[in-house]
């Protein structure tokens, strides 16, 4: 057997196996990738096919058609290889955004844990290899998760990632979000530790987010009037509707644990005001020293009350 022959034999091997293993993968049903991922995967396929023909064509002058054909269907495997490896990646993630999705539903909650689980460990990356990529998707299963009310399941995920191999925003966002999930579990002093862990963080939104949860934190730890000072004056960014629902929360929290009943209702009526789908959660869950109050009057008409 000749060597082009031998080349073109193998490459075609390598394609159909591709074009088998997405096939399967998908259960003959490619469209599941989404319009932009068999996009990019085509994309891909197709530049390393060109790239491999017009060499092909270049060498024509100089090499005889079998090894110029095989030169071709040669670097049309070498865009499968590499198709392979974005479509593996790919479908990967897909398939955990839609089990994230499942996990609203009370009746599928279980199984798409136990699914998420899997393609996490699927994901993991191989040691020395870099892990940003794959911490995103385990920060984004762990917010599922919370939302879903499997907030041990989320703090498992998100303290199951190595800091040691996360960069520094990373390092930040991982430590606020576990001191989150301990807060809503009841473990204070687990949540301070997080916190210690971390210096802050050279990115503006982290920073804001762990001062928020460090002020949090002070409300729980029995320091409502330092969880105050923390905030500073109020001045909430409504850019950030999220994080300004937070810190009226936190404020309304601090003022009902000093007594000041009026100021913590003040601060739940702005708080009521402030866009969202249900604003006044941010007061009720977790619980704290505003929460009945919260939930006094989520059935009372918002009215104009003053800021706090």
């Amino acid at each position: 057997m000749s060597t082009p022959l031998a080349i073109e034999l193998v490459a075609t091997a390598i394609v159909i196996a591709f074009l088998g293993a997405v096939w399967a993968r998908l259960g003959a049903k490619p469209w599941k990738l989404g319009p932009r991922a068999l996009v990019a995967i085509l994309l891909i396929l197709g530049s390393v096919t060109a790239i491999g023909g017009l060499a092909g064509w270049l060498l024509g002058g100089f090499i005889h058609a079998p090894t110029q054909r095989a030169s071709v269907v040669g670097a049309l495997a070498a865009g499968s290889l590499v198709a392979t490896l974005l479509f593996r990646r790919v479908s990967s993630t897909q398939r955990l955004r839609s089990e994230v999705r499942r996990l609203a539903d009370p009746a599928t909650r279980v199984g798409a844990a136990s699914r998420i689980r899997a393609l996490l460990a699927e994901q993991r990356p191989a040691e020395g290899d870099p892990v940003g990529d794959y911490a995103a998707l385990v920060l984004f299963a762990a917010a599922g998760m919370h939302a879903a009310g499997l907030t041990d399941q989320a703090e498992s995920l998100v303290h199951a990632l190595d800091e040691r191999l996360l960069d520094d925003k990373t390092r930040a966002v991982r430590a606020n979000n576990l001191a989150v999930l301990r807060i809503h579990r009841g473990n204070y002093a687990g949540a301070r530790d997080a916190l210690l862990a971390v210096s802050g963080s050279g990115d503006a939104t982290v920073r804001r987010q762990l001062g928020c949860t460090d002020a949090l934190l002070r409300v729980y730890e029995g320091r409502p009037k330092e969880a105050l000072d923390a905030l500073g004056p109020d001045s909430e960014d409504e850019r950030y509707p999220s994080e300004t629902a937070m810190r009226i929360a936190i404020r309304a929290h601090a003022h009902a644990a000093l007594g000041a009943r009026e100021p913590a209702r003040a601060a739940l009526d702005r708080l009521r005001r402030t866009p969202g789908v249900d604003p006044l959660a941010a007061a009720i869950e977790p619980q704290g020293p505003a929460t009945e109050l919260a939930k006094e009057m989520r059935a009372v008409p918002a009215s104009r009350g003053a800021r706090a």
